[in-house]
């Protein structure tokens, strides 16, 4: 995978969604659905920093919208998903 940039920025979204949609439910989640979109490519070595938002939640249902930038604020690559908040 370190030869696949794209399949890496999609893997830091989810993983910083898994993160933020769990933090949000004060619940485990499971991911139920994902879209990613690549907006630019990365540098070689470029830094590359995660911002998530959730955007609603349910008893059953957590969603977000994720964002990765690149060196200045450059968008790299967006993400939406839905988690579904595990019983605990």
């Amino acid at each position: 995978m370190q030869d696949d940039p794209e399949a890496l920025m999609a893997l830091t979204l989810a993983r910083a969604l898994k993160r933020e949609t769990t933090a949000a439910a004060r619940a485990e989640t499971s991911l139920v659905s994902i879209t990613c979109d690549l907006v630019n490519r990365p540098d070689v070595d470029e830094m590359q920093t995660a911002a998530v938002a959730i955007t609603r939640a349910t008893k059953s249902l957590v969603f977000a919208q994720a964002d990765l930038t690149g060196r200045d604020g450059r968008a790299l690559m967006t993400a939406s998903a839905v988690y579904r908040i595990l019983a605990g």
